[in-house]
């Protein structure tokens, strides 16, 4: 039978020194994934946008036997949201955003057989813009590099 001696074991300085490094490095890894997160969630924006420009053009070449070019608006994406101020070409083709948005948007034709969707922004502000393009055959697809928000 051991009889207790009083003492106690207990963790070294070291040790406590070792922990709190590793629980630091973890967390500087996980506060940069989540930054990384956020942006992509933010640039998913332009996906949803040149889809539904993608089906109001179809729609709008249902109806007139044509497509629609319409100019860039807003002219800056930048970091932040900005309002949807209605350009009457926008108008004309029928889309709207349901509410302020991150990216600027058009949408080009050279005839009554093709169109090419665009939406770019900068989320992060780095003077980077990350792009989406869809046409009357593709489904919007990123075109710029995935690490570009």
């Amino acid at each position: 039978m051991r009889m207790n001696t009083g003492k106690r074991q207990a963790f070294t300085l070291v040790e406590m020194m070792i922990v709190v490094a590793i629980v630091g490095i973890l967390s500087v890894i996980a506060a940069a994934n989540f930054q990384s997160m956020v942006f992509r969630s933010k640039r998913g924006e332009l996906a949803s946008n040149v889809e539904g420009i993608k089906s109001a053009e179809l729609a709008y070449k249902a109806a007139f036997n044509a497509y629609l070019t319409v100019p860039q608006h807003p002219l800056n994406p930048g970091k932040g949201t900005q309002e949807w101020e209605r350009p009457s070409a926008w108008e004309a083709l029928g889309w709207m955003p349901d509410g302020a948005v991150r990216g600027s948007y058009l949408a080009t034709s050279n005839n009554s057989e093709e169109f090419d969707v665009d939406g770019y922004s900068d989320v992060d502000a780095d003077d980077e813009y990350a792009h989406y393009r869809a046409t009357q055959a593709t489904s919007a697809r990123m075109i710029s590099d995935g690490d570009i928000y």
